[in-house]
């Protein structure tokens, strides 16, 4: 038995001024005898109750609407004729689309029967309800063609599904935007599953293409990778492929972009994905997706962790947490101290250093500009396709020239280049303490004038003689903050550069020297050196400390400073 049409459908059709002979229409195990195929499609799908509309032109309205509109009245149909020319020019064409938008209400759902449409007629009443569809929400119920030398009522739907899924496809390919496909897959899983001997896998297919289509509208590039892995995965289990069955044309193309997104292997858990040069490749694919479709935002957030996530691995290979937010802050440090190092003009003679430096700042202006809605005083640069390719183009010469395995692993904690940070009083004992713990290859020292004369014999005692020594040495250690500042020169950027790690401790001097060691921890921090701020702690007498001076404090790791376990294995968290 044919399904009854919901009442409220509205029946657009047509008739001309052919000869019509009867015939017996057939749909199912229905039939109806009429000379008109509109009257047999509403008494076959019972769409008494409902509305009809006839496009006639002036000559078939006087041929054979009225006696066509008795038998849709007859069945139950309120009927109106609409007058339209015969569309032989296009402002004809126009006017005929105009006036049948002027007859579908919002919300109509519209049955479409082109059988007596003349020749190119249902070619513009096809477009005109395609149109309908997006802009007032017209559903569209069927579209049917009566042949009158057999008497089926063939259904046509199935293209205006065609159409639907041109709209979604023709969407990712401009936008990026796959939730549309999703969508449309998703109303069409029913038909997918009677399609496959594995329904369960066609829901999966389901499953993972919204699931895809959300990380890839969010920008998210490991959910992408690992949600298309599994489409690919429920695409090859579905026995659907190569099969040419209505909106299943669309799978291939979600297969082949799937295919470039998909993570190398299947992981349950985000923290298991390993990080290696395959996936940041794949990541870069991402990104040009991105910009090859002006979606600048997304591009330069993903190519921004992009650059962290290489640095990560090139810096540290043996370090499996490089999603992790804490460590990677580690490589945003780095490529933070290299872009002040920059700045400073500390990267003289290093290209490949240069190079990171000045790409990690264009992507960052950038990306914080748009982040930020553009809310600065000054304009808003371009982000137009041609500069996003010159940023992707930077990115993957640094992956593809060497410029990112210039940056060679941290070498063992035992081999690092430490310097050590600290005041200079007239308690030698403290500095004696300081670098005993340190046991650094250079020092900066703040001091004066009078406590300076102690240097040589605290650095003898603590059997460092020798020791490289950059010493800021200040007239005024009271009061003298503006001095102190001017002596944080180039040459002290030099050496805090050229570091590995740095120890700075804070005890041992005036009020002022304590706070000209602590601004140089902040500048060594700002220039990518991995620091802990310490405090030596005597707890003899006062007495004892000036009688016996060199004698080993204790070291404290100052609450706030940059953890003592990031420093024993190279993992520092920068501001």
């Amino acid at each position: 038995m044919t399904q009854k049409a919901d009442v409220g459908s509205h029946l657009i059709c047509s008739v001309g001024t052919g000869k019509y002979d009867g015939t017996t229409y057939r749909r199912g195990q229905d039939a109806w005898s009429t000379r008109y195929a509109p009257v047999a499609l509403a008494r076959l799908l019972r769409l008494g109750g409902s509305r009809a509309t006839v496009l006639v032109t002036r000559e078939a309205q006087a041929e054979h609407y009225g006696v066509m509109a008795r038998e849709l009245e007859d069945s139950g149909l309120t009927v109106a004729a609409l007058e339209i020319p015969k569309g032989e020019s296009p402002e004809e064409i126009l006017t005929i689309l105009d006036r049948l938008m002027s007859t579908v209400g919002a919300g109509d759902k519209v049955i479409l029967d082109v059988t007596f449409a003349l020749r190119h007629l249902p070619f513009i009443y096809f477009t005109a309800l395609t149109y309908l569809t997006a802009q007032r929400g017209v559903q569209l119920e069927g579209i049917f063609y009566g042949l009158r030398e057999s008497g089926r009522l063939v259904d046509l739907t199935p293209l205006f599904r065609l159409v639907k899924w041109y709209h979604a496809l023709q969407m990712v390919h401009d936008t990026g935007d796959l939730r549309l496909l999703a969508w449309e897959l998703g109303s069409d899983v029913g038909r997918l599953g009677q399609a496959s001997p594995r329904p369960q896998a066609v829901e999966a297919i389901k499953e993972a293409a919204a699931a895809a289509a959300e990380a890839l509208a969010s920008g998210l590039p490991v959910e992408v990778g690992m949600h298309t892995r599994l489409l690919l995965e429920a695409l090859e289990g579905s026995d659907l492929a190569g099969s040419t069955h209505g909106s299943l044309l669309a799978l291939d193309n979600l297969k082949n972009w799937a295919e470039q997104w998909a993570v190398a292997e299947p992981v349950e858990d985000k923290a298991d994905l390993r990080l290696a040069p395959a996936e940041l490749e794949r990541q870069l694919r991402l990104a040009r997706w991105y910009i090859e479709r002006y979606d600048a935002p997304k591009a330069l957030s993903v190519l921004r962790e992009w650059l962290v996530s290489a640095v990560f691995l090139c810096r540290y290979p043996g370090n499996t947490g490089w999603l992790n937010r804490r460590q990677r802050k580690q490589a945003e440090s780095l490529l933070n101290g290299l872009a002040q190092r920059a700045r400073e003009r500390l990267l003289q003679g290093r290209k490949h250093q240069k190079q990171l430096a000045d790409t990690w700042n264009q992507l960052g202006e950038l990306r914080n500009r748009l982040a930020h809605c553009g809310m600065t005083t000054h304009p808003m640069p371009s982000t137009g396709p041609v500069k996003l390719k010159r940023i992707l183009a930077q990115c993957e010469a640094l992956w593809k020239g060497g410029a990112l395995r210039s940056l060679e692993p941290l070498p063992a904690p035992t081999r690092r280049r430490r310097v050590l940070v600290s005041c200079l009083g007239f308690s030698p004992g403290v500095l004696y303490s300081a670098v005993v713990h340190a046991q650094p290859a250079q020092s900066v020292i703040v001091t004066s004038a009078q406590a300076r004369s102690q240097l040589e014999e605290a650095l003898d005692r603590a059997g460092c003689r020798g020791l490289p020594c950059h010493v800021l040495e200040l007239q005024d250690p009271y009061s003298g903050f503006a001095e102190g500042i001017s002596l944080m020169d180039a040459p002290l950027l030099s050496t805090l550069s050229a570091a590995d790690e740095l120890m700075v401790n804070i005890t041992g001097g005036t009020t002022i020297m304590q706070y000209l060691v602590e601004r140089i921890a902040r500048q060594a921090r700002r220039l990518g050196v991995p620091s802990r701020v310490v405090a030596v702690v005597d707890r003899r007498s006062p007495e004892l400390q000036r009688a016996e001076p060199y004698v080993c404090g204790d070291l404290i790791e100052l609450e706030g400073s940059h953890n003592s376990r990031d420093y024993e294995t190279g993992t520092c968290e920068g501001e």
